[in-house]
């Protein structure tokens, strides 16, 4: 079965939204800075708590939380 890879690109635009680098948003949530970029480009996936912290840093609704984090990566 094909490993089902998820668009981080509202995710990439939130972060940018709050004038943070990848280093500095990576050292607020507590994430190595190169899993995140693994993570960032689909080479990965985030665990629930992170996505907890990221909603936190990021201010993201949690009724939010698939718009960033589950919407279906198509090329």
């Amino acid at each position: 079965m094909k490993k089902i890879k998820f668009d981080y690109n509202k995710l990439k635009g939130r972060i940018k939204e709050k004038n943070l680098t990848l280093n500095e948003f990576a050292n607020k949530v507590n994430i190595g800075r190169t899993a995140l970029y693994s993570k960032l480009e689909r080479n990965g996936e985030f665990t629930e708590s992170e996505m907890f912290r990221i909603c936190n840093v990021l201010e993201i609704p949690l009724n939010e939380v698939s718009v960033y984090f589950f919407t279906k990566y198509v090329r």
